[in-house]
């Protein structure tokens, strides 16, 4: 999906308990991120029920940047572990 229809997909798809959130600082964690709509959208939720602070801990960034060759390693990326 693009990264407009994600948005869309997650808009208000997550709910919190304001009893349970009220006041807190949450880190959401989440293995891989890709457009980060879903962690937007689950950001907002807690906001909306009270969350004082939302941090977001992911493992790694999916590279959505076209390519002619998909198995070409970025310049970026090779160049720093040569």
């Amino acid at each position: 999906m693009t990264a407009a229809k994600r948005r869309a997909n997650v808009s208000g798809a997550f709910v919190a308990r304001a009893a349970a959130i009220q006041g807190r600082r949450i880190l959401l964690v989440d293995d891989v991120l890709t457009t980060g709509a879903t962690a937007s959208a689950c950001a907002r939720a807690l906001k909306r029920a009270g969350a004082v602070h939302v941090s977001m801990l992911t493992v790694a960034r999916a590279d959505r940047r076209p390519r002619q060759d998909p198995y070409e390693i970025p310049t970026e990326v090779s160049g720093r572990f040569a």
